[in-house]
C-alpha cells in the first residue's frame, strides 16, 4: 500500500501484483501474473516486463531500459508515459495519452487513445496495427515489416516511413519525414500538408 525502494536490487514477483505507491530504485522488474498500477511510478536502470494484463487507475510513468507487456494493458482513460524502450505484445486500449521515449516495437495490432500517441524513437512493427487517438506522431523512423498501418485520426511522420503493405489514415497528415513506402496503396483521407520533399512510394496513392 506505501512506497518500495528497490536498493538498486532486481524484483521478481510470481503471481499477480497491486502498486498502491510509486516503486523506485529497482535493477529490473518481472512480475509473472497480473498488474494493477495505482501507484503513478515505477522505476528501474534495466528491464520491465509484465508478463500479465496490466490494468491502471493514475496517471503512470515507467522509466525503465526496456518496458515490455506481453498482455493487454486497460488504460483506466489516464496517460501512460514510458521513458526508454517500449514494446507492446498486445491490444492497448483505454488510454488518454501514451508518449514513449525511446524505440518501439508494436506485436500487439493495436493501441487506443482519447488524446495523443507521441513516438519519439524508432518505431518497428511485426503485426499489422490500428492506432486510433486525436494525433499520432511519429519522431523518428517506422518500419512496417511488410504488414499494414491504418491510424484513426491525424498522423504527423517526421521521418522516413518504410516496408508497409499498405497505409490508411482517417484524420489529416503532417509530412515532414521525405518519403512513405507501401507495396500496396496509401490513403489520405484528410488534408494533407508538406514542409519536406517528399516521395511517397506505392501501388496507388489516394
Amino acid at each position: 500500500n506505501s512506497t518500495f525502494a528497490g536498493g538498486t536490487k532486481s524484483l521478481t514477483i510470481t503471481g499477480n501484483a497491486e502498486f498502491d505507491a510509486a516503486v523506485s530504485g529497482l535493477s529490473s522488474l518481472n512480475i509473472s501474473g497480473t498488474t494493477q498500477l495505482d501507484g503513478g511510478v515505477i522505476t528501474s536502470t534495466g528491464t520491465q516486463t509484465y508478463q500479465g494484463a496490466v490494468t491502471q487507475s493514475v496517471d503512470t510513468v515507467l522509466t525503465g531500459s526496456l518496458v515490455t507487456f506481453n498482455s493487454t494493458f486497460a488504460g483506466g482513460s489516464k496517460s501512460l508515459a514510458i521513458t526508454g524502450n517500449a514494446e507492446f505484445d498486445a491490444a492497448i486500449s483505454g488510454l488518454s495519452t501514451l508518449n514513449v521515449s525511446g524505440t518501439t516495437q508494436l506485436d500487439g495490432d493495436s493501441i487506443t487513445s482519447t488524446g495523443t500517441q507521441t513516438y519519439q524513437g524508432a518505431v518497428t512493427q511485426s503485426v499489422d496495427n490500428t492506432l486510433t487517438g486525436s494525433l499520432v506522431t511519429f519522431n523518428s523512423t517506422f518500419a512496417g515489416g511488410t504488414k499494414s498501418l491504418t491510424i484513426t485520426g491525424n498522423a504527423g511522420f517526421d521521418a522516413a516511413v518504410s516496408d508497409l503493405s499498405s497505409l490508411n489514415v482517417s484524420g489529416t497528415t503532417q509530412m515532414d519525414g521525405g518519403s512513405v513506402t507501401s507495396t500496396g496503396t496509401q490513403i489520405y483521407q484528410g488534408a494533407v500538408t508538406q514542409s519536406v520533399d517528399t516521395i511517397l512510394s506505392s501501388s496507388m496513392v489516394t
